[in-house]
Formats: C-alpha cells, sequence, structure tokens
C-alpha cells in the first residue's frame, strides 16, 4: 500500500514519507543523537557558527572572566533560535559561578536561580524593601518603566510586593515577548505565571 501511496504523488513527499522522515531519530550535525524534547538534546562538539557569535556579547570586568564565559557559551549547541539559545545560555549561567553578564541581540540573559529565589522570598515576606540590585534590573527592564534608581521603585509602590504586583506585575507578566525564555523561565519557576 504504502508503495502505491508514493507512486501516485510525483515529485512531492508522499504522507507516508512524511511520518517516517519523522519517526526516524533526529541527528545533529555531528551525527549524534537527538532527541526531539529540548531538554533532552545532545550537545554536539562541533563549534558555534560565527553568525550565532555575532548575536552574542559578554560584558563584564576582567578579560579572564569574560573569556571564560566566552568558553561556556560557545561550547553549548547554540543554533541561532534565540528562544532555544536563551535557555541553554541561561542554564550555563546558572551551573557555571562568576560569569560575566550576556547579551543575545543586544537583551540581557538571566540567570535564574537567584532571581527566581528573591522573587518568591518578595512573594511570601510581601515587601520590596530587600531588593538586591540584580532583581531592580531585572523587574525594572522587564516589566515596569524606569524610576530614577532602586530606592524610588521601592518607594513607588510603598515598598509592597502586592502594589507592585496589582500594579504594574499582574499585566505585564502576560506580555512576554516570545523570545524571551529566560524571562519567562523565571516568572514561571518562581510561580508567578502558568
Amino acid at each position: 500500500m504504502a508503495a502505491k501511496v508514493m507512486s501516485n504523488v510525483s515529485g512531492q513527499m508522499s504522507l507516508f514519507q512524511c511520518i517516517c522522515s519523522v519517526l526516524e531519530p533526529i541527528k545533529n550535525e555531528c551525527g549524534e543523537r537527538v532527541m526531539q524534547s529540548p531538554q533532552e538534546n545532545v550537545a554536539c562538539s562541533a563549534a558555534v557558527s560565527e553568525e550565532v557569535k555575532k548575536k552574542i556579547r559578554v560584558c563584564g570586568k576582567g578579560a579572564a572572566k569574560i573569556k571564560a564565559t566566552e568558553d561556556v557559551l560557545f561550547s553549548l549547541p547554540l543554533t541561532g533560535k534565540e528562544g532555544s539559545d536563551r535557555l541553554l545560555i541561561q542554564k550555563a549561567l546558572d551551573e557555571h559561578s562568576g560569569m560575566a553578564n550576556v547579551l543575545y541581540d543586544g537583551n540581557t540573559v538571566y540567570a535564574s536561580k537567584k532571581l527566581v529565589k528573591e522573587l518568591k522570598k518578595m512573594a511570601q515576606t510581601g515587601s520590596l524593601e530587600k531588593m538586591t540590585d540584580a532583581m531592580y534590573q531585572f523587574l525594572s527592564l522587564n516589566f515596569d518603566i524606569a524610576h530614577y534608581n532602586k530606592r524610588g521603585f521601592i518607594d513607588y509602590y510603598d515598598g509592597l510586593w502586592g502594589k507592585f504586583l496589582m500594579e504594574t506585575l499582574s499585566y505585564s507578566i502576560h506580555r512576554i515577548p516570545g523570545w524571551e525564555t529566560d524571562v519567562r523561565k523565571i516568572v514561571m519557576d518562581a510561580g508567578l505565571l502558568d
């Protein structure tokens, strides 16, 4: 039957061929089997393309720190697809201490562990008062308007997590751009978005 179906479709992929191609193991450019779920991807030892490298900028103090960060990043199986690349970079930032700041196409890629922990703590205590500089940057750059400084941000919301949540975060959290997969993962892991 399959041969008959294939012979009836000239110059086009038949439904049978299409199904078979999906069922065959997917292999990357290194010939290694790659699982279909992003969490199960097998890393490839091939170098990151120059095109992808152009999208990444590493910033920080100290040439050694920048070099170490670049070495980690360029050993990842980055593809140039921003959404999946940002999650790979985020995971690397969480797994390696002392990494420099990373920009992908000009936008910060955020490590998640510390931000998730702090978001949960602010929600639990109901207070913004002990917010770190990293959290202030994360919240103000992704969900709020610019304030004069962190103290101005905290004072604007009377130091209350609930006020910030109701006036700003509950609205803007649902408008995270699709390419900001690292930001979405942080708010999901913190229990702020389903």
